[in-house]
């Protein structure tokens, strides 16, 4: 290894709170172009658009809400709280300005970069440690985790996640209460980050594996010295399990990977084989960039070369690990070993494990964010492969190194520019990617916001031919259709009842049609989707509100008032404008004293000056000002 007396930039190397401060350096400056970004994809509805985080109290009502705001809350499956108070405080200070949110981003993967040369300085030479977070600083994967503000949450993640593996690896064999008490503090808060997080158990048990030989028979000693931090690992899980069960209904996603229902119903064996091919791509050669994978993984149905392709490449990985565990030294920062290549493939299958598609259904088949955190597996081998290359040939070892940062780094820099919009990072995608249906559904978008609405349906048309007509492209497309001329809403209403014929079960598509209805002011007709739609899905508000509206506008107040009510009681009382449509619902009954406590508490939860003149106004055509001596103030 590189000698601690090395001069000039290979001291670097020799020196892990030096080499900590040269991959933090590294990744603020490659990333640096993304502090000039704005919001683009999920950005949009998480942070811009989602009222939940546009005020101090609607944020900590959000603290116990899914993360996902509006139809999809639930069948996303996420809670997330910790970023939901991350980014409303972020909204508090910089408000529609992305670039605090920005800034943030990049100086949190610093961090990260610089954290995990520390992680694997306890695991490797120093030396490997600083080329491993270098390689993990400049990798381009890491764009869409970084540029992408929503992507953050991984980078949050994986900041707990480094910090509970270091308290683990710097402790010693028999665990003190103190200690694992912080490792479990750092697993909450990173599962309450993102989900990645509850691979921690099986990552810290690898982490120890790897420093020793624990075998079956070494086990009861083993646990006997570490029982401590299992245990409130355990317990925490439980805890979390608990209340995620609590507010989403289930403790795994349901919504399904875009355009692949399909995978609900059949074997997933088929599918899930030809995704390994793309990891090992976006890890050695990350040229070719998406934020969407559906389209360019198909789902399969039977084997065919790409799945074969994939299972071969996932064996021979496998294979690959275990050649390197049984044939190499437990790891330690004396030298270099090969079990590291084992260690690299298990940290990776153990962690993206969550986003695979195997144990459960993920919303997305591969998304490059979910590989922030296993591709520390790749970074740890990485920087092995190249500390050995320059103990061995130091001038080889040089140029290769150089290259190799280079040409991450240049990647990495030319990609960022294309998180800047949600139209610019699609369009970006449809050039490339044709074959992928979303790009066709965000240019379809595109032309509707432009008023071309024959070139809008044409793009549409593309997205169900490229899905087979999948039920969530049909419900998106029929969404759509919907707001467009009266001939686009009978094609959205042919596709819509289509949809809930198929998938009778699921209460997208009558949800979607009641609100069809809703909007085009047939009110009779939607009732019948819109109460479908609640029993299908009890739990969701924004059906019970959409009934209620259906019910209102055909004259019957009386039967809206406790739709609008429990749907008010679902969202724990925000956002504010359903306390008007409450307050005009009990003026058409009558009930004066009830309208007003109705609008008393729109005005409360208004977040702007604005919002607050808008409800004034509506109250004055109800009637309902508040009396001169109320003593409200707007404020």
């Amino acid at each position: 290894m590189i000698s601690s007396e090395a001069e000039g930039p290979l001291a670097f190397l020799a020196d892990r709170r030096r080499g900590a401060w040269l991959a933090a350096l590294a990744a603020g400056l490659v990333f640096l172009n993304a502090v000039w970004l704005g919001f683009a994809y999920d950005d949009v509805i998480i942070i811009q658009e989602n009222e939940a985080l546009h005020s101090w109290a609607s944020v900590l009502s959000s603290l116990w809400k899914p993360y996902w705001p509006g139809r999809y809350a639930q069948e996303v499956g996420a809670w997330r709280p910790v970023v939901t108070l991350w980014w409303g405080a972020q909204w508090m200070v910089a408000g529609d300005s992305p670039a605090l949110f920005h800034l943030l981003g990049v100086l949190l993967h610093a961090g990260a970069a610089g954290f995990l040369v520390l992680v694997l300085a306890e695991l490797l030479p120093v030396t490997a440690a600083v080329l491993g977070g270098l390689v993990f600083a400049l990798h381009p994967v890491h764009v869409e985790a970084v540029a992408n503000v929503i992507g953050n949450a991984e980078v949050i993640a994986a900041l707990f996640f480094l910090g509970a593996c270091l308290l683990h690896l710097r402790s010693r064999e028999r665990y003190g209460w103190s200690r694992a008490l912080a490792v479990g503090a750092l697993f909450a808060l990173g599962a309450l980050t993102k989900e990645i997080a509850y691979t921690l158990p099986g990552v810290l048990f690898l982490l120890d594996a790897a420093r020793r030989d624990v075998g079956p028979g070494d086990v009861p000693r083993y646990l006997t010295a570490r029982w401590r931090p299992y245990l409130v690992l355990a317990a925490v899980m439980i805890a979390l399990l608990m209340a995620r069960a609590q507010v989403l209904g289930g403790v795994a996603p349901a919504q399904t990977p875009a355009g692949g229902l399909l995978l609900r119903d059949v074997s997933r064996v088929w599918t899930v084989p030809g995704i390994w091919p793309h990891y090992v791509r976006l890890m050695l050669f990350p040229l070719d960039l998406s934020p969407e994978y559906g389209g360019i993984i198909p789902v399969e149905i039977g084997w065919g070369v790409r799945n074969l392709t994939g299972a071969a490449v996932a064996l021979a990985l496998l294979g690959l690990a275990w050649w390197g565990w049984r044939t190499g030294k437990p790891l330690g920062p004396s030298t270099t070993t090969r079990r590291v290549l084992g260690f690299a493939v298990v940290w990776f299958g153990i962690t993206v494990l969550p986003a695979a598609n195997v144990a459960f259904l993920a919303p997305v088949i591969v998304a490059e964010r979910n590989l922030y955190i296993p591709s520390i597996g790749f970074a740890a081998a990485a920087g092995c492969l190249l500390a050995v290359l320059l103990e061995r040939r130091r001038s080889t070892g040089l140029v290769v190194a150089a290259g190799v940062a280079g040409l991450m780094s240049l990647r990495t820099i030319t990609r960022t520019p294309a998180w800047d919009s949600t139209d610019r990072l699609f369009t970006d995608l449809l050039e490339r990617h044709p074959e992928v249906g979303r790009s066709w559904m965000v240019y379809g978008d595109q032309l509707f916001k432009a008023g071309h609405h024959h070139d809008a349906r044409r793009a549409f048309s593309i997205l169900l031919l490229l899905t087979d007509s999948d039920y969530s492209a049909s419900i998106e497309v029929g969404a759509r259709l919907s707001a467009m001329d009266r001939a686009s809403g009978r094609a959205a209403e042919f596709l819509l009842k289509r949809a809930w014929k198929e998938e009778p079960d699921y209460y997208k598509a009558p949800g979607y049609l009641a609100a069809h209805y809703l909007n085009r002011g047939e009110f009779r007709e939607g009732e019948p989707a819109a109460r479908a739609a609640v029993l299908l899905a009890p739990d969701n508000p924004d059906m019970r509100r959409v009934l209620a509206a259906l019910l209102s506008g055909q004259g019957r107040a009386a039967e809206a008032i406790p739709y609008r009510l429990s749907a008010i009681e679902g969202t724990g009382g925000e956002p504010w404008r359903p306390w008007v449509w409450l307050a005009e619902d009990y003026m058409t009954v009558g009930d004066t004293v009830a309208g007003l406590a109705a609008l008393d508490s729109a005005r409360v939860r208004a977040p702007t000056p604005d919002i607050i003149a808008e409800i004034e106004a509506r109250a004055g055509e109800l009637n309902l000002a508040p009396p001169a001596d109320a003593g409200f103030q707007s404020n």
